[in-house]
């Protein structure tokens, strides 16, 4: 193994052939790493040490909050132009992280809340620090005549071996039982102990993958980003994806803490419905691609617009008003119906981003974009996490009764409490977005 730091001004067919094997292996142990460390699990973590909806919803927005950082990034990429060094350095601090993660509940007492948020939040910041600098490395690396090829085998193989970890994982943590002699449950530490090696191994990957010299003599500025709010159609855009992402982003974590405190489910049925979604989506995404060359961007994200919110409106019916004999055939269908948005949107709105950027600024309106995302994206989960607070306190119930003396029925249509209410608002905030969709031209970018 040699772990070479300076950039190459060449490499030769061995070297790249050689450094996209470690790549593949990077992929397959940090998906790993992220399948135990991050989603349900992290999430369950968090309930387990008495997090409240708010918190909750603070975890959620944290990753997409640190992905803000990669704007400050691409000027110390610039600068040093070491993208290897900070990729790595970036992401063994990361994952560092993890490791007091797990250590958490035993060293930090009362104060293991903070630390949770802490360890998140440095987890979150270096690595989404390490993946810009990663992503400009491996735009180099690569071979342009393979790079579509090899990054859809490298993510097929991740997200296999990712999910079927996670569900043994989530077997693991179902049926764990806890020692006597200890003080603390420290399943979801093992757990998390596990994600920190494979995070580790991941970067020793990593550091073994050559990097080419920088020869692009662009320059990129922090001012640039004004530059796509003064484009009346671009800044149309730039509001509905702001407006949409904000309703996504507000109702999609709290999914899981529905199915694990409202519904009492276990965390394997959690993961296996979120696998089964994911399988959804990555099946589907030739077909939106296709639909999206045949009909356009606009009525592709509007239909899988659709798909999602109809899978909100279906989730204060999964308890009527507790768990019965309809709630997992009502969540199948949910999670059908995400797995059918969530390739949909996420494909569309890329390429609609693209498309009304011009080619000679695209940078500013790509990364202007990647910015609003997040932001809606972060702030979020913190309104839906306040919003929960006081929809706790909220019931509202629609009974049908017929009155006979002898064979009384009851029948409860609506039973609407709690998330219920962030549900039904995030799809209120949906339908607006595709209001503003409409205004939003797709027919190229101005001039």
């Amino acid at each position: 193994m040699t772990f070479n730091i300076k950039p190459q001004n060449i490499l030769n067919d061995n070297e790249i052939n050689t450094g996209l094997r470690y790549l593949l292996l990077d992929g397959i142990f940090s998906q790993s790493m992220g399948s135990l460390a991050t989603g349900a699990f992290l999430i369950a973590f968090a309930l387990s040490l008495g997090a409240t909806n708010f918190l909750i919803g603070i975890i959620a927005a944290i990753p997409f909050l640190a992905n803000l950082s990669q704007i400050f990034v691409t000027g110390l990429i610039e600068k040093l132009r070491m993208r290897k060094i900070i990729s790595v350095c970036a992401s063994t601090i990361s994952r560092i992280a993890l490791l007091f993660l797990a250590l958490t509940p035993f060293i930090f007492g009362d104060s293991k809340l903070i630390a949770l948020t802490i360890f998140v939040i440095m987890f979150s910041l270096f690595g989404a620090i390490s993946n810009a600098a990663f992503n400009s490395w491996m735009r180099d690396f690569v071979p342009q005549d393979i790079r579509g090829r090899y990054f859809a085998k490298r993510t097929r193989f991740s997200l296999l071996i990712g999910t079927v970890l996670s569900i043994f994982a989530a077997g693991y943590v179902d049926n764990f039982i806890k020692l006597s002699f200890l003080s603390v449950d420290p399943k979801y530490s093992l757990l998390f102990a596990i994600a920190f090696i494979l995070g580790l191994l991941g970067i020793v990957f990593l550091a073994q993958i050559p990097e080419p010299q920088i020869y692009s003599n662009g320059h990129f500025s922090i001012g640039d980003l004004k530059l796509p709010f003064k484009d009346k159609r671009f800044r149309k855009l730039l509001t509905f994806i702001f407006i949409w992402s904000f309703s996504y982003s507000m109702v999609f974590p709290f999914f899981i803490v529905y199915m694990l405190t409202r519904l009492g489910l276990s965390i394997l049925f959690v993961i296996g419905i979120t696998a089964f979604s994911q399988l959804i989506t990555v099946s589907l995404l030739p077909i939106w691609g296709q639909l999206i060359d045949k009909y356009g961007i606009k009525p592709v994200m509007r239909t899988s617009a659709l798909f999602f919110l109809s899978g909100l409106l279906l989730w204060p019916y999964t308890t009527l008003p507790e768990r019965y004999i309809l709630t997992i055939p009502f969540l199948f269908v949910i999670y059908l119906l995400l797995g059918f948005a969530s390739g949909g949107i996420s494909l569309s709105s890329t390429i609609f981003s693209y498309k009304l950027s011009p080619e000679n600024k695209s940078v500013s309106y790509i990364t202007s974009y990647g910015t609003v995302a997040s932001l809606s994206a972060g702030v979020a989960p913190i309104v839906g996490g306040l919003l929960t607070e006081i929809f706790m306190k909220m019931h509202l119930s629609l009974d049908f009764n017929w009155e006979d003396a002898l064979n009384p029925i009851t029948i409860i249509l609506t039973d609407f409490k709690g998330l219920d209410f962030l549900f039904a608002a995030g799809f209120f905030i949906g339908l607006y977005s595709l209001y503003i969709l409409k205004d939003v031209s797709e027919n190229g970018c101005t001039p």
